[in-house]
C-alpha cells in the first residue's frame, strides 16, 4: 500500500475534496444519523472493476473530509458498517485495519460517520450513490464539480451528501 494509505490502483476519485459547508448548513439538523444505516444495498457486480477496499476507503475519506469542512477540525473517530470493516480486513489484512484504527479512531458502527467534540457527520444516501460515479461505476452526478489540479482531479460534492449534527452545548436546548 502506498504512503497515501489507499490501496494500489486506487483511482483519482479516491482523492475527494468536499465543498465547504456554510455555517447555516453546519448548524441545521438534516436528519437522524441512525437513519443513514438504513440504505439500500449497493448494486455492485460480483467481480467489480474497482476493489471494495477502494470504495470503503473513499467513503471513509469522504466522511472525514465532510467533518473537517463542517467543523474545521479532524474527526476524533470514524465509523464504518461492520460488514464493510470485515471486508476491508479480509482484503488489506488485520494489521492494516489496526493501523487505520490507531490513526483515525476507525470503529464499527451502523453507517459511515465521523465525529468528535464538535459533533458528527454521517453520509446520506446521495453520497453512497454518488461515490459510484466518483469511482467510475456509474455516471458522475451532475452536481459534482471536478477541478483539475497538478495533483490530479479534485471532486467538490454537494452538501446534501452529508448529515451534520453539531454537538449540544451546555445550557442550550
Amino acid at each position: 500500500m502506498p504512503a497515501t494509505g489507499l490501496p494500489e490502483g486506487a483511482p483519482a476519485a479516491a482523492r475527494v475534496r468536499v465543498r465547504n459547508l456554510t455555517d447555516a448548513a453546519a448548524r441545521r439538523w438534516t436528519g437522524d444519523p441512525v437513519d443513514c444505516g438504513k440504505l439500500r444495498p449497493m448494486d455492485l457486480p460480483s467481480d467489480p472493476p474497482v476493489s471494495p477496499a477502494v470504495r470503503i476507503t473513499v467513503l471513509l475519506r469522504l466522511v472525514s473530509e465532510g467533518f473537517q469542512d463542517a467543523f474545521a477540525a479532524r474527526p476524533a473517530w470514524l465509523e464504518a458498517p461492520a460488514v464493510d470493516l470485515a471486508e476491508l480486513r479480509e482484503i488489506v489484512g488485520v494489521e492494516r485495519v489496526e493501523q487505520l484504527r490507531g490513526a483515525t479512531g476507525l470503529r464499527e458502527g451502523g453507517a459511515y460517520a465521523a465525529g468528535g467534540p464538535a459533533g458528527t457527520v454521517a453520509l446520506a444516501a446521495a453520497a453512497h450513490e454518488g461515490v459510484l460515479g466518483l469511482l467510475g461505476l456509474a455516471a458522475l452526478p451532475p452536481d459534482v464539480v471536478v477541478e483539475e489540479t497538478p495533483e490530479g482531479a479534485r471532486y467538490h460534492v454537494p452538501e446534501d451528501w452529508f448529515i451534520t449534527t453539531p454537538a449540544r452545548r451546555n445550557g442550550s436546548g
